[in-house]
């Protein structure tokens, strides 16, 4: 039986996460003011919706060349409602069409094929079981430096004209924005080096999340 995994690992200094499987990577974060949100990425209610259309998408490609029909391309549009508290999927509704490059191809066939094989779409509509493991890490410290014995005029002064004229601090949303790229590069090289021995990928996937090492502008 095939087996798919993702992971995610929070991003440093925003309410965000970076997710990845294999080589590609996403950002998931709340809507703008949901619980501390920047709106860097999709929430999960809208993952779930690209994960219905993405699955559906994939089979019609996959059924269109079992058929030997070429496709123009291919448009699947979902919306899902949600109710209750917690927030549960109530309804989910997908269109979905394809342009053939040459006609005569049965479309209709060819959709209804794709929709008995979409994977994500049969595994809702049967109740797939989720189980969940939950582990707590230990909170971490973030190390003070001591102040100086000594400190001359002229350094005092410096610092006094340091502080009297900080640099100017970037937006938070751009901030977000760059800590969230660098935080997918990083979790891509740990995760996915292609050189890395059986060993070291262990070791790397026990390691600390890389997103760790992103430290706030001064």
């Amino acid at each position: 039986m095939p087996t798919m995994k993702a992971r995610l690992r929070s991003i440093r200094d925003t309410k965000a996460a970076a997710g990845w499987a294999d080589s590609h990577s996403v950002i998931v974060d709340r809507p703008v003011n949901g619980a501390g949100g920047a709106g860097l990425g999709f929430s999960g209610g809208q993952l779930l919706a690209l994960a219905i259309g993405g699955c559906l998408h994939n089979s019609i490609q996959s059924v269109a060349h079992e058929m030997g029909v070429e496709l123009q391309s291919v448009s699947v549009d979902v919306r899902i409602e949600f109710s209750g508290a917690p927030l549960v999927a109530t309804r989910t509704h997908v269109k979905a069409d394809a342009a053939p490059t040459i006609a005569g191809a049965d479309i209709p066939a060819l959709l209804e094929r794709a929709r008995l094989r979409s994977a994500v779409a049969n595994s809702l509509a049967r109740g797939a079981p989720i189980s969940f493991d939950f582990a707590s890490a230990p909170a971490r410290r973030t190390a003070r430096r001591s102040p100086p014995a000594a400190m001359t005029e002229q350094t005092r002064k410096k610092l006094a004209a340091k502080k009297a004229s900080p640099a100017p601090a970037k937006p938070a949303r751009e901030r977000a924005k760059e800590l969230a790229a660098t935080a997918v590069k990083e979790a891509l090289s740990r995760i996915d080096a292609p050189d890395d021995t059986k060993a070291e990928r262990k070791r790397k996937l026990i390691a600390p999340p890389a997103t760790e090492k992103i430290r706030k502008p001064r």
